[in-house]
């Protein structure tokens, strides 16, 4: 069974490399933080959506998941190098 997933503001019946989570992150140029807003951490973690390992990528920037904290923040492998606000948080599959 094929999952419907938005990728590349585009509608596919295909699964895409990734799959993006609700809401939106910031994070802080040497900070390893992310912060959400109308974010689901928790939720997503709960359906193994996003987990402790999984890679994303916000702002261009790839990480690994350290620690899901709350449905609003959680902790990557390094730090960023770029303050962002607004992103779209993208889990790489």
């Amino acid at each position: 069974r094929r999952r419907h997933t938005r990728c590349s503001r585009d509608w596919s019946s295909d699964v895409c490399s990734s799959d993006l989570v609700s809401g939106r992150v910031a994070t802080t140029n040497g900070s390893i933080t992310v912060t959400g807003t109308n974010t689901r951490f928790n939720v997503a973690n709960t359906s193994s959506i996003l987990t402790i390992g999984s890679r994303i990528s916000v702002n261009n920037q790839i990480r690994t998941v350290n620690n899901i904290i709350s449905n609003t923040e959680l902790t990557v492998s390094s730090a960023f190098t770029s303050n962002a606000s607004a992103q779209t948080l993208i889990i790489i599959v």
